[in-house]
């Protein structure tokens, strides 16, 4: 069972990422799967900050704090590969540009 589920998770994030980032997809349809991977990863997110104060109150201060460090980095991760990917982006258009304007379009 858990492995139908795995399959169908990540079935539906590839297709979400594979969506938001592919031009040939509408632009509604793209801010409606950015949307949705922004509101999956902000509940994932909030789950550990949620399981960790509620950790703190149960006098486990030790545990709660590292359970809201996971995912205070794991948001840090996520911010971190929207940024890293962005930038490719640009590089590469920046690159295609170039070489358009050298006369070397490939």
């Amino acid at each position: 069972m858990d492995i139908l589920i795995e399959f169908i998770l990540d079935l539906l994030f590839e297709g979400l990422f594979e969506g938001a980032s592919n031009k040939r997809v509408p632009k509604p349809l793209r801010i409606i799967f950015i949307v949705i991977l922004v509101l999956i990863y902000a509940a994932i997110i909030g789950a550990f900050v949620i399981i960790g104060v509620s950790i703190i109150n149960k006098g486990n201060t030790g545990g709660g704090v590292v359970i809201i460090v996971c995912g205070l980095v794991l948001a840090a991760l996520i911010v971190w590969g929207v940024f890293r990917e962005r930038r490719k982006r640009l590089e590469k258009k920046q690159r295609e540009q170039y070489d358009k304007w050298q006369g070397r379009s490939f």
